[in-house]
Protein backbone atom coordinates (compact mmCIF):
# COMPACT_ATOMS: atom_id res chain seq x y z
CA UNK A 1 0.00 0.00 0.00
CA UNK A 2 2.67 2.77 0.82
CA UNK A 3 4.43 1.55 -3.04
CA UNK A 4 7.35 -0.14 -0.92
CA UNK A 5 8.42 -3.60 0.46
CA UNK A 6 8.34 -2.09 4.29
CA UNK A 7 10.41 0.68 4.34
CA UNK A 8 9.06 3.96 5.24
CA UNK A 9 7.99 6.74 3.14
CA UNK A 10 9.00 10.18 4.13
CA UNK A 11 8.01 13.63 2.62
CA UNK A 12 7.13 17.19 3.04
CA UNK A 13 3.70 16.92 2.45
CA UNK A 14 1.58 15.08 5.98
CA UNK A 15 -0.24 12.00 4.91
CA UNK A 16 -3.49 12.07 2.97
CA UNK A 17 -5.73 9.31 1.40
CA UNK A 18 -4.65 10.43 -2.03
CA UNK A 19 -1.10 9.45 -1.35
CA UNK A 20 -2.35 5.62 -0.20
CA UNK A 21 -5.29 5.55 -3.09
CA UNK A 22 -2.29 6.78 -5.68
CA UNK A 23 -0.16 3.67 -4.85
CA UNK A 24 -3.27 1.99 -5.74
CA UNK A 25 -2.60 -0.92 -8.67
CA UNK A 26 -4.64 -2.75 -11.45
CA UNK A 27 -7.57 -2.61 -13.38
CA UNK A 28 -9.67 1.03 -12.28
CA UNK A 29 -6.76 2.59 -10.34
CA UNK A 30 -6.78 5.51 -12.39
CA UNK A 31 -10.42 5.98 -11.80
CA UNK A 32 -10.14 5.15 -8.08
CA UNK A 33 -9.59 8.51 -6.83
CA UNK A 34 -12.30 10.22 -8.31
CA UNK A 35 -14.51 8.03 -7.58
CA UNK A 36 -13.59 8.21 -4.00
CA UNK A 37 -13.38 11.86 -4.14
CA UNK A 38 -17.12 11.60 -5.58
CA UNK A 39 -18.39 9.55 -2.54
CA UNK A 40 -16.76 11.89 0.07
CA UNK A 41 -19.00 14.56 -1.82
CA UNK A 42 -22.32 13.05 -2.48
CA UNK A 43 -22.11 11.48 1.15
CA UNK A 44 -20.42 14.52 3.39
CA UNK A 45 -23.86 15.18 5.16
CA UNK A 46 -25.38 11.66 5.33
CA UNK A 47 -22.43 9.86 5.41
CA UNK A 48 -23.45 7.34 2.64
CA UNK A 49 -23.06 7.64 -1.26
CA UNK A 50 -24.97 5.58 -3.98
CA UNK A 51 -23.45 7.10 -6.93
CA UNK A 52 -24.46 5.36 -10.37
CA UNK A 53 -21.10 4.17 -11.69
CA UNK A 54 -23.27 4.18 -15.15
CA UNK A 55 -23.68 7.91 -14.88
CA UNK A 56 -21.10 8.69 -13.82
CA UNK A 57 -18.85 6.90 -16.30
CA UNK A 58 -19.45 9.27 -18.75
CA UNK A 59 -18.77 12.65 -16.87
CA UNK A 60 -15.10 10.89 -15.81
CA UNK A 61 -15.01 10.33 -19.48
CA UNK A 62 -14.40 6.09 -18.50
CA UNK A 63 -16.15 3.09 -19.30
CA UNK A 64 -18.18 2.02 -16.54
CA UNK A 65 -16.54 -1.33 -15.65
CA UNK A 66 -13.27 0.88 -14.49
CA UNK A 67 -15.54 2.45 -11.80
CA UNK A 68 -16.50 -0.86 -10.62
CA UNK A 69 -12.94 -2.27 -10.46
CA UNK A 70 -12.06 0.87 -8.58
CA UNK A 71 -14.76 0.61 -6.17
CA UNK A 72 -13.52 -2.85 -5.78
CA UNK A 73 -10.11 -1.66 -4.93
CA UNK A 74 -11.43 0.81 -2.75
CA UNK A 75 -13.47 -1.56 -0.79
CA UNK A 76 -10.80 -4.07 -0.59
CA UNK A 77 -8.58 -1.20 0.24
CA UNK A 78 -10.91 0.06 3.20
CA UNK A 79 -11.30 3.55 1.30
CA UNK A 80 -15.14 2.75 1.31
CA UNK A 81 -17.17 0.21 2.73
CA UNK A 82 -20.31 -1.36 1.36
CA UNK A 83 -23.41 -0.77 3.23
CA UNK A 84 -25.97 -2.27 0.59
CA UNK A 85 -25.98 -3.81 -2.84
CA UNK A 86 -28.91 -4.90 -4.41
CA UNK A 87 -29.08 -6.13 -8.40
CA UNK A 88 -30.28 -3.32 -10.51
CA UNK A 89 -29.59 -0.31 -7.87
CA UNK A 90 -26.90 1.56 -6.84
CA UNK A 91 -24.39 0.20 -4.36
CA UNK A 92 -24.46 2.37 -1.20
CA UNK A 93 -21.14 3.35 0.61
CA UNK A 94 -20.04 5.30 3.14
CA UNK A 95 -16.09 6.63 2.80
CA UNK A 96 -13.56 6.54 4.92
CA UNK A 97 -11.51 9.56 6.05
CA UNK A 98 -7.60 9.38 6.52
CA UNK A 99 -7.67 9.70 9.87
CA UNK A 100 -10.25 6.97 10.12
CA UNK A 101 -8.90 4.79 8.20
CA UNK A 102 -4.78 4.75 9.46
CA UNK A 103 -6.11 3.58 12.78
CA UNK A 104 -6.89 0.31 10.92
CA UNK A 105 -3.91 0.36 8.43
CA UNK A 106 -1.06 1.41 10.76
CA UNK A 107 2.40 2.06 9.81
CA UNK A 108 1.33 2.50 6.04
CA UNK A 109 1.06 6.58 6.43
CA UNK A 110 3.79 8.97 5.31
CA UNK A 111 5.95 10.49 8.26
CA UNK A 112 6.61 14.10 7.72
CA UNK A 113 10.27 15.05 7.30
CA UNK A 114 11.33 16.88 10.02
CA UNK A 115 14.37 19.43 9.60
CA UNK A 116 17.46 18.03 10.51
CA UNK A 117 16.12 14.87 10.52
CA UNK A 118 19.58 13.16 9.80
CA UNK A 119 21.06 14.08 13.52
CA UNK A 120 19.43 11.30 14.91
CA UNK A 121 20.21 8.90 11.73
CA UNK A 122 24.14 7.97 12.77
CA UNK A 123 24.67 7.09 8.79
CA UNK A 124 23.42 10.70 8.08
CA UNK A 125 25.51 12.49 10.39
CA UNK A 126 28.67 10.32 9.59
CA UNK A 127 27.59 11.59 5.72
CA UNK A 128 27.49 15.27 7.08
CA UNK A 129 30.87 14.85 8.92
CA UNK A 130 32.78 13.01 6.53
CA UNK A 131 31.32 15.26 3.46
CA UNK A 132 32.53 18.52 5.24
CA UNK A 133 28.54 19.78 5.84
CA UNK A 134 26.53 18.02 3.50
CA UNK A 135 23.22 16.83 4.89
CA UNK A 136 21.46 14.23 2.62
CA UNK A 137 17.89 15.71 1.58
CA UNK A 138 15.64 13.19 2.99
CA UNK A 139 15.73 9.55 4.67
CA UNK A 140 14.45 7.58 1.48
CA UNK A 141 17.75 9.16 -0.35
CA UNK A 142 20.13 7.34 2.49
CA UNK A 143 18.13 4.26 2.22
CA UNK A 144 18.66 4.31 -1.99
CA UNK A 145 22.21 5.32 -1.69
CA UNK A 146 22.83 2.35 1.12
CA UNK A 147 20.82 -0.19 -1.45
CA UNK A 148 23.40 0.57 -4.02
CA UNK A 149 26.11 -0.68 -1.39
CA UNK A 150 24.11 -3.86 -0.55
CA UNK A 151 22.92 -2.29 2.54
CA UNK A 152 26.33 -2.33 4.04
CA UNK A 153 27.04 0.75 6.06
CA UNK A 154 30.92 0.35 5.92
CA UNK A 155 30.87 0.12 2.60
CA UNK A 156 28.62 3.07 2.00
CA UNK A 157 31.27 5.69 3.85
CA UNK A 158 34.23 3.70 2.35
CA UNK A 159 32.55 5.19 -0.90
CA UNK A 160 31.74 8.20 0.69
CA UNK A 161 35.12 8.80 1.71
CA UNK A 162 36.60 7.96 -1.82
CA UNK A 163 34.09 10.19 -3.46
CA UNK A 164 35.01 13.34 -1.55
CA UNK A 165 38.40 12.53 -1.87
CA UNK A 166 37.90 12.89 -6.11
CA UNK A 167 35.45 15.50 -6.06
CA UNK A 168 35.19 17.93 -2.72
CA UNK A 169 32.33 19.28 -1.51
CA UNK A 170 31.35 22.34 -3.59
CA UNK A 171 32.00 25.36 -2.08
CA UNK A 172 28.47 26.83 -2.40
CA UNK A 173 25.13 25.63 -1.30
CA UNK A 174 23.27 25.89 -4.45
CA UNK A 175 25.53 23.31 -6.15
CA UNK A 176 24.82 20.55 -3.70
CA UNK A 177 21.96 18.90 -5.46
CA UNK A 178 24.06 18.74 -8.36
CA UNK A 179 27.37 16.99 -6.20
CA UNK A 180 24.96 14.79 -4.78
CA UNK A 181 23.77 13.95 -7.95
CA UNK A 182 26.69 12.96 -9.21
CA UNK A 183 27.18 10.77 -6.04
CA UNK A 184 24.32 8.85 -6.53
CA UNK A 185 25.89 8.30 -10.39
CA UNK A 186 29.07 7.52 -8.41
CA UNK A 187 27.92 4.71 -6.33
CA UNK A 188 25.56 3.12 -8.83
CA UNK A 189 29.00 2.70 -11.22
CA UNK A 190 30.82 1.52 -8.41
Amino acid sequence: MNGGDGDGVYSSFHCCAAYHISQLKGDGSTQAFYLYDMCCALGHASDRAFPSLRQLAPFLHCHESKLYAGAKLLVDAGWLVEISSKQGSPTTYRSVDHDSWSVTYTGLCVQKLEPDYWKRDPLGAAFYGATGGCKIPGPNVLTGWLRLCDDNPVLFMERVKAYVAAKPLPKYRYQYPEWRAAFGSFLRDS
